[in-house]
C-alpha cells in the first residue's frame, strides 16, 4: 500500500493534490525497502545515506560471529570478527545505494553524510573517499563538499543535466 502511494505521488502528482509535486520516502537499512525494492528511473532519483549502518555490536549472533572469527581467522583463513563486522556495515550500504541505479540509463544523485568516508586533505587540497569498502561505481564518483552552498549549486545542476539528457532521450525515441 505505502509503495503503491509512493509511486503513485511521483508519476501522477496532481492526483494527491495541488502542491503535490513527488514523494518522500524514509527507509533504515538492512529493511525491505533497502534490500528488496527496485527504485528504477523516477523512484528514487536521490538517495541520502546518514552513517555507516554498522550492525547491533550488542546482539548475541554479532558477538558469536565476531567471536568465531577471531578464533578461526588464522587456521580457515577468513576475516577477523572486527573485518567481518566493517565488511556487513559496508555491504548493507554499497546494497541500499544501489537501489538507486537499476540499469545502464538511469540516474541519481546519493548523498553519504559520515565524516569517517572522507580522508585528510590530500596534497592537492582535495578530498577522497578513505574506505575502498564503498563499491567501486560509487567510489569513482564521489565529491566532498565542506559548503553546503557548493554542494546545493553542484546537486542541482546535476538533476538539470540529467533531467536534460532524458528529455533528449524521449526526443530521440519519438522521432
Amino acid at each position: 500500500m505505502v509503495m503503491e502511494v509512493y509511486e503513485s505521488a511521483i508519476r501522477n502528482p496532481s492526483r494527491h493534490g495541488r502542491h503535490v509535486d513527488g514523494a518522500l520516502m524514509f527507509a533504515v537499512f538492512r529493511g525491505k525497502v533497502s534490500e528488496g525494492i527496485d527504485f528504477t528511473d523516477d523512484l528514487a532519483r536521490l538517495v541520502i545515506s546518514v552513517g555507516i549502518p554498522f550492525p547491533n555490536a550488542m546482539d548475541e549472533m554479532v558477538k558469536e560471529k565476531k567471536m568465531y572469527n577471531d578464533e578461526f581467522c588464522k587456521t580457515k583463513a577468513i576475516l577477523t570478527g572486527d573485518q567481518w563486522y566493517i565488511t556487513q556495515a559496508y555491504r548493507a550500504l554499497n546494497q541500499a545505494l544501489g537501489r538507486c541505479l537499476r540499469h545502464r540509463n538511469d540516474w541519481g544523485a546519493l548523498v553519504l553524510v559520515d565524516e569517517r568516508l572522507v580522508e585528510q586533505a590530500t596534497t592537492s587540497g582535495s578530498k577522497v573517499v578513505s574506505s575502498a569498502r564503498v563499491s567501486t561505481w560509487i567510489r569513482d564518483q564521489l565529491v566532498v563538499y565542506r559548503q553546503f552552498q557548493n554542494f546545493e549549486s553542484s546537486l542541482s545542476d546535476f538533476v538539470r543535466r540529467m533531467q536534460l539528457k532524458d528529455e533528449e532521450k524521449k526526443f530521440d525515441v519519438s522521432l
